[in-house]
């Protein structure tokens, strides 16, 4: 038998459904290896129960460990550990045989032994090799107590002044929710501004924005009625094209709407089409269709008064074109 110096530990990072995993540390039977899953992310780690495994040993050069009780996840951590039982096989007489396959079976199984808790303490917290007149022991518990360094540096001892970190966090958390109600308070207060604003600016004649205070609108109407302005009157619905009467059955402004031209009014002086008006044909106060007529498609039509289409005559709209009576 030879004398197996590996490390007696191996660690993996499964893949998804990974069964097999081999060691190459030295085991005396099955018992001996003991098998860690911890699945990804989530920091708890549990011995896997030996009637989940199967180990096969392979002479003194280590074996394999076949899970088969157990479903193992992409990236989870999966840990062999030899761990062996303290204990004396072989007690010597006096005078009796000392042979050397029982001397060698002991010496390496001390040895083992001793392998097994330096690879342990290998994962412990250690000072430093050096550091002179150091004691790791630690004071006795005490609840809600804290340890910390001594003054001279060389043991451990409880703390019990409040923690002021702690204080400080509450603080800190209180500051930060107090920070998110302004934030919320002032987005409220920006909406109620917009609001406002739009109230100075399209409150019809006559409807206060505050006590005794009017919108620009309404001043402009009196503007007009002063100066003997007539002025248009629009429909609520700002998604349509509005249309004004200036006097008479003559139709002589045109307003569309602010996002198609950021305009107030066009003027037509007669039948036809403004420019940036966005309509291919305008008529005013129509009385019947002489015609038949067609509106081509993407094309645009608008009718602005009394409008008849007589017996015998046909109005076409086009697929994608866009009639509009006002």
């Amino acid at each position: 038998m030879a004398f197996n110096p590996n490390p007696s530990r191996k660690d993996y990072v499964a893949t998804a459904g990974q069964t097999i995993f081999t060691f190459d540390f030295k085991i005396f039977n099955g018992a001996d290896v003991v098998v860690y899953h911890t699945v990804k992310n989530s920091g708890v780690t549990d011995v896997v129960l030996p009637a989940k495994y199967k180990v096969t040993i392979t002479g003194d050069n280590g074996g394999t460990v076949t899970i088969t009780g157990l479903t193992v996840g992409n990236g989870d951590y999966i840990v062999l550990e030899r761990q062996l039982s303290i204990d004396r096989f072989t007690e010597y007489q006096t005078s009796g045989d000392l042979l050397a396959a029982a001397l060698n079976y002991d010496q390496d199984y001390q040895t083992y032994l001793i392998a097994d808790i330096a690879v342990r303490s290998s994962q412990a917290i250690t000072v430093p090799p050096g550091v002179p007149g150091f004691s790791g022991a630690l004071p006795p518990p005490l609840p809600e107590s804290y340890l910390r360094w001594s003054v001279d540096g060389r043991s451990l001892e409880n703390d019990t002044t409040p923690a002021t970190w702690r204080t400080e966090t509450e603080q800190f958390r209180n500051e930060a929710e107090g920070f998110k109600n302004d934030a919320q308070t002032a987005a409220g207060k920006a909406k109620n501004s917009d609001l406002k604003a739009r109230k100075w600016a399209e409150n019809p004649e006559g409807q206060e924005v505050e006590p005794g205070k009017y919108s620009a609108l309404h001043w402009a109407a009196k503007a007009a009625n002063v100066l003997g302005i007539a002025q248009p009157s629009f429909p609520a619905d700002e998604g349509k094209v509005w249309v004004a009467k200036q006097s008479g059955s003559k139709w002589d402004e045109i307003l569309g709407t602010p996002d198609e031209t950021g305009k107030k009014f066009y003027s037509l002086t007669s039948n036809g089409v403004k420019k940036d008006s966005r309509w291919d044909e305008i008529h005013y106060n129509p009385e019947a269709l002489a015609g038949n007529k067609t509106l081509k498609a993407t094309s645009r039509g608008l009718v602005a008064g009394p409008f008849e289409i007589p017996d015998g005559v046909t109005l076409t709209v086009e697929d994608n074109a866009v009639f509009t009576v006002v």
